[in-house]
């Protein structure tokens, strides 16, 4: 048993008309008074059958936002455990999260004082880019301190090994 269809139309710009519930392409007239062409007809819906077929459906790009988005927030409380203990970078690489949902998460699940509470990794200075970058620091590490000949010959090759350690890593970023 079919009923007919109480279209819902959605017309592009070249007046052609598309109705969301059983799929009829009409092309709509620009004068007033004229009749719509069918272009195509419609599927008529069968008692029991949804309105919208593709809302009993299982996949598609909305369907798997919302599953992502039960998944974090079904998993908060891990996730802001993580991000107030390993930071933003290893929290979002150990859960798959993206930069800017991160950032949304953040916004929204935190309180200013916790996410100033966060640890931020700190970043190594390039002594190669900027010789004085090692001695001066930038704002997170401490500041190093200059070579000198009258320290203790332990400090002095420990600072050499310090030193070589910032330089290495600053060519492999």
């Amino acid at each position: 048993m079919s009923r007919p269809c109480v279209h819902k139309w959605q017309i592009d710009s070249k007046n052609v008309g598309t109705c969301s519930l059983c799929g009829e392409v009409r092309q709509f007239p620009y004068e007033k008074g004229q009749e719509p062409v069918v272009l195509k007809a419609g599927r008529p819906r069968k008692a029991g059958r949804p309105r919208n077929p593709s809302s009993t459906e299982k996949t598609g790009p909305q369907h798997q936002i919302r599953k992502r988005h039960r998944y974090l927030e079904d998993h908060r409380g891990e996730i802001t455990a993580d991000l107030l203990s390993l930071g933003r970078v290893a929290t979002r690489a150990k859960w798959g999260i993206p930069t800017s949902t991160m950032h949304g998460l953040q916004q929204k699940w935190l309180t200013e004082d916790q996410r100033a509470q966060i640890p931020v990794p700190l970043t190594q200075a390039n002594p190669a880019a900027d010789p004085g970058a090692a001695r001066s620091g930038n704002g997170r590490l401490p500041n190093f301190p200059e070579f000198s000949a009258t320290w203790d010959t332990s400090i002095q090759i420990k600072w050499l090994e310090v030193y070589e350690i910032l330089a290495t890593q600053a060519h492999k970023a």
